[in-house]
């Protein structure tokens, strides 16, 4: 699928609205140039899923964890395994290859069907990545249009 915004906030919309699909264990790979609109496209999917907290780029820290304000059940049993969805938002910028991650116990996040995942620069760790995820490409077309195109879904 291919879309087009013309707005950081329609970026997010898209985003926010995508959000609304999600149950966990789903795992996003980004990819783009510098300023392409996929930290835009995370703050919409944060707002969609309820994160309180303001979501910036974990260029430096390489991964943070936000509490979402929704609740499934993923377990696939019942309420009462119902648990509240975490967005882990991983940068992989800085990163030159996967060895580099070996310490972050990705392994488990990705697992976690408590987890949505969402990876910036994904394409640089795809080789230990559940073939699961989807990979999603923005392209800047001009300084506020972005063309966002869904390559490969699970």
């Amino acid at each position: 699928m291919e879309y087009i915004t013309n707005s950081a906030e329609e970026t997010q919309e898209l985003a926010k609205n995508m959000a609304e699909t999600l149950k966990g264990g789903e795992i996003f790979i980004l990819t783009g140039d510098l300023g392409a609109g996929k930290t835009t496209f995370i703050q919409g999917l944060a707002k969609g899923l309820g994160v309180k907290e303001r979501l910036t780029s974990p260029t430096f820290v390489l991964m943070k964890r936000y509490k979402t304000g929704v609740r499934h059940d993923v377990s696939g049993q019942n309420v009462n395994s119902m648990s509240l969805l975490y967005l882990v938002h991983i940068d992989c910028y800085r990163i030159e290859s996967s060895v580099a991650l070996s310490d972050l116990g990705l392994d488990e996040i990705f697992e976690d069907k408590r987890n949505v995942v969402v990876i910036e620069w994904g394409e640089r760790i795809e080789n230990i990545i559940p073939n699961y995820y989807r990979k999603i490409k923005f392209g800047y077309l001009d300084e506020s249009k972005r063309r966002i195109v869904i390559l490969r879904t699970n």
